[in-house]
């Protein structure tokens, strides 16, 4: 079933000349995908199950072949389509296979246009059903329910699997050389740069976005930090002009003195006003800002581009400690 608030990543360890000589190096232990699902952009991970036992197939409709295959099964609810015939019970002798997409692409625009065989649509590979060889020795027969763009595999129901390899298998293998990760942002540089220094291999066109997002927020920093560097230096500007006008009205003031005003009134008189003035102008910068950052918030989504739309609340509180910090100065 399709899930549209997440996207998904399969996951697998880079294959080194170590791994080709030991392959248990390939396998997640239990301490890599538990750290694997706190990464704080990961919601659900999920093992991929693959088959532990020699899988033949051969014979699809009147067509004779024969063929090594290879199955995975994969948790219900990361799957993209669930047909209702996808499930399997002990004793059935029918295998419901998800075919990948890819799969059929691969067949109908490389492989049969080139050897001059016919192109197959969806409906045919689904009408048609073909004999599963189970270490050459257990016959069963296997159909195409579906169709998976999300996973380049042959998925079987998670169920026969786990029968499958308790009663065939060779190695009680319990632990999975690949993982999918649920997760709303596939690009989050974080989990990118996680992915990378861990040498594992993902989809790169679910991460590719991750440097342009990178790049973005740095640039936003950037920006963000300009724009403090620059209130700032109006405040200090305006509280040194106001230094001034206070000198220059310094006969005023004594005046005001003689006739009975203490100096907290004046103060009140004078500077009350500047302080309305600050409050005014940070709150007009506020406002600007969430404008921009709107318009930014539009001019990216047609990129897929995770931008805020909203401003952060940490430039509202750093507007609210400014005007407090005018107020301690001024008062």
């Amino acid at each position: 079933m399709k899930n549209e608030q997440f996207d998904y990543l399969v996951i697998n360890k880079k294959i080194d000349n170590q791994m080709m000589e030991n392959k248990q190096e390939s396998y997640f232990s239990s301490s890599e995908i538990d750290e694997l699902s706190q990464q704080k952009s990961v919601a659900k991970i999920g093992k991929i199950v693959s088959n532990q036992f020699a899988i033949e197939a051969s014979n699809i409709g009147d067509i004779s072949f024969s063929s090594q295959l290879f199955f995975e099964a994969i948790p219900d609810e990361f799957l993209d389509v669930q047909p209702k015939e996808f499930q399997w019970q002990e004793g059935q002798k029918t295998i419901p296979i998800l075919l990948s997409q890819d799969f059929l692409n691969l067949y109908n625009f490389g492989f049969a246009l080139s050897q001059g065989l016919p192109q197959l649509s969806e409906e045919t590979v689904t009408a048609l059903s073909f004999d599963v060889l189970i270490n050459r020795d257990i016959s069963l027969r296997a159909e195409v329910v579906g169709f998976t763009k999300r996973y380049t595999s042959i998925v079987v129901p998670m169920s026969f699997m786990q029968y499958a390899n308790q009663h065939f298998g060779g190695e009680n293998i319990r632990s999975t050389s690949r993982i999918v990760l649920q997760t709303q942002e596939p690009d989050n540089p974080d989990l990118v740069k996680y992915i990378n220094e861990k040498h594992y291999e993902t989809q790169s066109d679910k991460t590719k976005g991750g440097k342009i997002k990178y790049m973005l927020n740095l640039i936003f920093l950037c920006c963000e930090l300009l724009g403090i560097f620059i209130l700032s230096l109006c405040v200090f500007l305006i509280i040194l002009f106001l230094k001034i006008k206070i000198l220059e009205s310094k006969e005023q003031l004594k005046l005001l003195s003689l006739l009975g005003y203490d100096a907290k009134s004046l103060q009140h008189f004078f500077l009350k006003p500047m302080l309305i003035y600050f409050a005014l102008a940070i709150f007009i910068s506020l406002i600007c800002t969430q404008i921009f950052t709107t318009f930014l918030f539009q001019f990216f989504k047609p990129f897929l581009l995770d931008v805020s739309k909203y401003i952060s609340g940490y430039v509202i509180g750093e507007g609210v400690l400014i005007l407090l910090f005018i107020y301690l100065i001024l008062f």
